[in-house]
């Protein structure tokens, strides 16, 4: 499993091409990642930014 170091650059990297990105993953244990990188507007991004999806 990818380190959360690992995941949080893949998310930084991605804010090449979008100005915000939220990331979690899950499994019935619980919550195994909550990340965010970028901003929506002049706000940060944060794990709870709600957001459309297209």
């Amino acid at each position: 499993m990818p380190t959360r170091t690992t995941i949080d650059a893949i998310l930084s990297d991605a804010l090449r091409d979008v100005p915000g990105v939220v990331a979690m993953a899950t499994n019935a244990g619980g919550t195994l990642y909550e990340g965010a990188a970028g901003t929506r507007g002049t706000e940060a991004m944060t794990p709870d930014t709600i957001f459309g999806l297209a």
